[in-house]
């Protein structure tokens, strides 16, 4: 009889297949993802993170008793991904400013190619989520 994770893992299957195909980890994986698709991802995720942060800061702010505050703050308040953050920007040749402008003032926005396996569509688009210009579901 499989254990509990085995049984979840074998569950989740499908998920973990579409995750692992996914064109932008094959993309990385393969050393092929264009360093702009690349930047993009990163300045998106910092400035998520940011925000996750500031939603963080107020759940925190209405923790009802110290125990359900140490037990919120010990969870999320680890600082890897700032650090993290600010060495890839060095690498991919970004700066904060870069991370921080809004989106409509870059030069030219990154596209995505290979777009979703729901219509195999070639067309160039935004990076996932938001990557199929057929309508219907727009997950990748």
């Amino acid at each position: 009889m499989p254990s509990f994770s085995e049984q979840l893992r074998h569950e989740a299957e499908p998920i973990w297949r579409r995750i692992f195909d996914h064109p932008f980890l094959k993309e990385i994986k393969d050393g092929t993802l264009p360093l702009e698709t690349f930047q993009y991802y990163l300045a998106q995720d910092y400035l998520y993170l940011e925000g996750f942060g500031r939603t963080v800061a107020m759940a925190l702010a209405k923790a009802p008793d110290s125990q359900t505050f140490e037990d919120l703050a010990h969870r999320v308040m680890t600082p890897v991904e700032r650090p993290l953050h600010h060495k890839l920007f060095e690498v991919a040749g970004l700066t904060i400013s870069d991370a921080e402008a809004p989106y409509a003032r870059r030069s030219t926005p990154p596209t995505w190619t290979t777009c979703c396996r729901r219509c195999r569509c070639t067309a160039s688009v935004p990076p996932p989520p938001l990557c199929c210009p057929v309508p219907g579901p727009t997950t990748c």
